[in-house]
């Protein structure tokens, strides 16, 4: 009986052991594209497959596994993460692809292309049928025209989505951009490969699409063709006229990527849910654990110069439970006093007592943040620039036991790398 552990093994000898990995890119040198694969498991008849042909999802074009190959039992998805070499190099340029993320998207593709003939080499040899949807020749992709907010837009109906059966095989959601958020990021590559083998399927850690997408909009403001927005998403058809402007400058390779780097999610799913190491019980009413409260530290109210917007996040029973013990600054690194009052949390400068947000929550999850927007208490002007700040800050915050040294090593990075932006 050939194993899941059996076949594991076999994938990660066929990935190390498949030619073209290596890019010999001119005036650069020998650079690796990719780090070995996250894989994920599904069921062939996965109801989710059926759903995938309705034409708000992916559409009547598309081919469930069954379809595409009626001796399918496990459908097995294949995320390659870019290494960074090539994600650092396409993050330090601010609109042009790198050199290396055009040769990994291109060249790398035909690497990930062979590493999949090569593995069904294999199994054939081992008596084990598959099927590769992506190469097979009846793969197609049909183009609609819709609309997005009144603008011209795209929706593809594709015959086969690799992304989409990543979400099916355990291994992530998708985010504002579009892109796919894996628990190693979202910068990389995906494919998969229809299997006749039964193997047990990947559990799937989410319940939602977006699930681990905490729409900070930061991929947003890294998109040069500007086709991403925190209301709407993502706009393909502007992204696409991007991408045919960046093959003929590059001819004859394409690419962008500037949502999948310097982002969040680059290396990490962000909106994943924290296990608690803490007993199954309301932080909160531990007696060992105090809890913050208005009169632990002196502080200034909100200014009447302020500004309101909403925060769209997901926040657990336990990420709430850990944002009511708030924080009651120990050392001069912590930076933030924060204290919560009924579904409200009042979050203050620990130096100054400035108040610089308010957060009421709310059960749908749409959050109403009010920030300060006194010049001489705090200078950021930016909605979607508050929105990364707080989506950074709620990760730290929600941890069970909250770093501020860590938090403010990051605060100072990122202070640092905007002042070297703005030279």
């Amino acid at each position: 009986m050939y194993t899941k552990e059996e076949f594991l093994q076999d994938c990660r000898t066929v990935f190390e052991h498949t030619d073209g990995n290596i890019a010999d890119i001119p005036g650069i040198g020998k650079v690796v594209m990719y780090e070995a694969p996250l894989i994920g498991f599904g069921r062939a008849d996965d109801p989710l497959f059926e759903k995938y042909k309705e034409p708000e999802v992916i559409g009547p074009n598309y081919l469930t596994p069954k379809e595409w190959f009626p001796k399918a039992r496990t459908v097995v998805s294949f995320f390659l993460p870019f290494t960074e070499a090539v994600s650092s190099t396409n993050r330090a340029l601010r609109e042009d692809p790198s050199p290396e993320w055009l040769y990994a998207r291109i060249e790398g593709q035909e690497f990930i292309n062979q590493f999949g003939r090569n593995l069904q080499k294999l199994l054939e040899e081992k008596g084990i049928a598959s099927c590769l949807p992506f190469q097979d020749p009846r793969y197609s992709v049909l183009l609609e025209q819709t609309t997005m907010n009144g603008a011209p837009d795209l929706h593809a109906d594709s015959r086969w989505s690799e992304r989409h059966a990543a979400y099916v095989c355990g291994l992530g959601t998708f985010g504002l951009s579009r892109s796919f958020i894996t628990e190693k990021g979202t910068a990389g590559r995906f494919t998969s490969i229809l299997v006749s083998e039964e193997f047990q399927p990947t559990e799937r850690k989410y319940t939602g699409i977006y699930d681990y997408c905490t729409r900070c909009g930061v991929c947003a403001g890294k998109c040069p063709a500007q086709a991403i927005s925190l209301e709407y998403g993502k706009n393909n058809a502007t992204c696409r006229a991007y991408l045919r402007m960046t093959s003929e400058k590059f001819a004859p390779r394409y690419g962008c990527g500037k949502c999948q780097v310097g982002v969040p999610c680059e290396r990490t799913a962000p909106g994943l849910k924290r296990e608690s190491k803490e007993p199954e019980k309301n932080m909160a009413e531990n007696h060992k654990i105090k809890v913050a409260r208005r009169s632990d530290w002196k502080t200034t109210p909100m200014p009447e110069r302020h500004e309101t917007f909403v925060l769209h996040r997901a926040l657990s029973s336990k990420d709430m439970d850990a944002l009511r013990l708030g924080n009651v600054p120990q050392a001069m690194e912590d930076k933030w006093f924060w204290y919560m009052e009924g579904p409200t949390l009042w979050a203050h400068r620990s130096w100054t007592g400035y108040c610089i947000y308010r957060i009421d929550f709310k059960e749908d999850q749409n959050h109403v943040v009010t920030v300060n927007r006194d010049p001489k208490q705090y200078k950021c002007t930016s909605v979607e620039e508050d929105i990364a700040t707080l989506n950074k800050l709620l990760d730290w915050w929600t941890e069970i036991s909250y770093d501020h040294y860590h938090e403010w090593l990051s605060e100072t990075y990122d202070a640092l790398k905007k002042a070297d932006e703005e030279k």
